[in-house]
């Protein structure tokens, strides 16, 4: 899902208490309606696109770390400005996002998801069959974290897509800082997005992780679903 790493959402960085209330107040009003068949959701590509997002990932990859610090200078709802560090040439970067732009999501199949929600307001995926990869995550509203196998997300934001984003949206998003270590090649990034589609009634939940040790990627997680949400 490189489109999502690309043309990034505008997260506004709101007063921790303020978004706190706010998230306990929306986020549960998406999470009512994630429960029985659901639609697990693909993007729609093509093997030029492939090929370029095949260089991209592998440079990213051979410099995490200068990757992600290029990624944070990068102005909201806009591309990341071109570099021969990111793998291609100035000519192929034009090319991927124009192919990009022309993506979208598409659906792959339908799975069952429930959430079971304890005394305490922590709502748990229950999906091992469909969907192993959400099994289990939890969204606790009261501490405001995202629990993951790949570690706790506690950097909380608000996200609005900007105008002309492939896919564009409303909602919040939870994250786990990213790491690595240069000495040992290894690191972890978690992200955890609910929200509204804007322009159907539809939610969406976008959920990415990926862990790598010694360079070489040891697991990752890269799930879309989309459900239907009541009329505004």
């Amino acid at each position: 899902m490189i489109q999502w790493l690309i043309v990034v959402g505008c997260a506004l960085q709101t007063d921790g208490d303020a978004l706190e209330a706010k998230m306990s107040h929306q986020v549960p009003k998406l999470l009512a309606h994630v429960k029985g068949k659901i639609d697990l959701m693909t993007l729609r590509t093509t093997p030029r696109l492939e090929e370029l997002t095949a260089k991209l990932q592998a440079a990213a990859q051979e410099d995490p770390e200068w990757f992600q610090e290029h990624a944070r200078e990068a102005k909201p709802g806009e591309p990341l400005p071109y570099d021969e560090k990111l793998g291609l040439t100035r000519a192929e970067y034009r090319d991927f996002l124009k192919l990009a732009k022309q993506t979208g999501l598409v659906k792959a199949r339908e799975v069952t998801v429930e959430l079971a929600q304890d005394p305490e307001g922590v709502f748990t995926f229950q999906c091992e069959e469909d969907l192993p990869a959400l099994h289990g995550v939890k969204i606790n509203l009261k501490n405001a974290v995202v629990a993951t196998p790949f570690g706790t997300c506690d950097q909380r934001s608000e996200i609005h897509t900007p105008p002309g984003h492939t896919f564009p949206w409303d909602g919040y998003a939870w994250a786990l800082e990213a790491t690595f270590d240069p000495e040992t090649n290894s690191g972890k990034l978690a992200k955890f997005h609910v929200g509204r589609l804007r322009n159907s009634n539809r939610g969406i939940l976008y959920y990415k992780a990926k862990r790598v040790e010694d360079g070489a990627l040891i697991d990752s997680v890269d799930v879309v679903i989309t459900y239907p949400l009541p009329a505004k």
